[in-house]
C-alpha cells in the first residue's frame, strides 16, 4: 500500500474531486484501469461512475482491486 498525507502537501494542501459538465462515465473507467506496472490500483467513490460519491462506490472498488491482485498472484 502506498499511503500519502495529502493535507500536510505544500502542493496539495487537502483535496476534493468533483465531476464537471463534461465528465462521462469514460473517465471514470479510466481513474479505475490498474497500472500494472507498479501494481498500482486507484479505489474509491471517485472510481465507478453507477455509484459515484458513495460508501458502496468505494467498497466495490476495493473488491475488483483485491481480484485483480489475486489473479495476478499477488495478495
Amino acid at each position: 500500500m502506498y499511503r500519502t498525507s495529502w493535507r500536510s502537501n505544500p502542493n496539495f494542501l487537502g483535496t476534493y474531486s468533483y465531476a464537471s459538465t463534461k465528465t462521462r462515465p469514460k473517465h471514470w473507467e479510466m481513474m479505475a484501469k490498474p497500472i500494472f506496472e507498479t501494481n498500482w490500483y486507484f479505489c474509491g467513490e471517485h472510481t465507478t461512475s453507477r455509484y459515484r460519491g458513495s460508501v458502496h462506490g468505494a467498497y466495490l472498488s476495493g473488491i475488483f482491486a483485491s481480484k485483480c491482485l489475486k489473479k495476478k498472484g499477488g495478495a
